[in-house]
């Protein structure tokens, strides 16, 4: 699943919403949005990818659901992995990158 559908199921599972996340993960709403919206992704191991997995784990403490914060972190991390990637799309993407620049 791509990292979006997994931080809107964590949403859904913690009933809570985005501006909830927002405040957790000491994030602007607008970036939550972003992310959820999937126009926007962190990087693994990121300040942003580690405020969002302490964000939801703090979350789920507060809503007495068990997460476990390592296993927020791998669901997330896999989400992030290059396995969504078109390989094509980007080699073709950086062919006219290259001839664009003159590199």
């Amino acid at each position: 699943m791509k990292f979006s559908e997994e931080l809107n199921n964590y949403l859904k599972i913690l009933d809570c919403s985005a501006q909830d996340l927002s405040k957790k993960a000491g994030l602007s709403p607008t970036l939550i949005s972003r992310y959820l919206n999937d126009k926007r992704t962190p990087r693994i191991g990121s300040e942003y990818f580690f405020k969002i997995v302490d964000g939801i784990y703090e979350i789920s403490i507060d809503n007495k659901v068990k997460l476990n914060k390592v296993q927020i972190s791998d669901v997330l991390n896999k989400s992030l992995s290059f396995s969504d990637i078109n390989f094509n799309d980007f080699v073709t993407n950086f062919n006219t990158l290259l001839l664009e620049l003159k590199i």
